[in-house]
């Protein structure tokens, strides 16, 4: 768990995890400059006047929530480069879910390396709240991650032109 994110009795329930991974064509070692450099402009976040870290989040279709994110100490382990990271919505807290998890960079060939995000999240509103993950929600949270990969390597491509 990152810090400033305490587990309530709001994480009752079970875990619901979720993972997703995109390609970069670039080589590990520039990846780890921009994660070293610019780990922010890379997932998309923004620094408030509050210091903290905020970026949209959401399927790509609907309108995006907007999320405070913690990144944690980046840590380098046998050829990849994880990334803690945890966001939890601003606002309407108990609609929506905190996602805890870890991006990875790993070189897959020559030339590209892949960007994973596994996480779990915890469905508000209980039990009601885990019937609606299990029919619909889950399937909006898997869009999510997606759609934020995409948005990394598109951010990466940018940033290494």
């Amino acid at each position: 768990m990152l810090a400033g994110y305490e587990e309530t009795e709001e994480l009752e329930g079970s875990a619901t995890f979720v993972y997703d991974f995109a390609y970069l064509e670039a080589k590990l070692v520039d990846v780890d400059k921009v994660v070293d450099s610019n780990i922010e402009l890379l997932i998309g976040a923004a620094l408030t006047a509050g210091d903290a870290l905020v970026t949209k989040v959401g399927p790509r279709s609907l309108p995006k929530k907007t999320v405070e994110v913690q990144v944690g100490e980046v840590r380098r382990v046998r050829g990849s480069i994880l990334v803690p990271i945890c966001w939890a919505p601003i606002s309407a807290s108990y609609m929506f879910p905190r996602l805890e998890g870890e991006l990875e960079f790993t070189e897959s060939d020559p030339g590209n390396v892949r960007v994973s995000l596994r996480g779990s999240y915890r469905a508000p509103l209980g039990v009601l709240g885990e019937r609606m993950d299990k029919m619909v929600m889950h399937r909006m949270a898997e869009s999510t991650v997606r759609n934020f990969l995409g948005r990394v390597a598109d951010r990466f491509s940018r940033e290494s032109d």
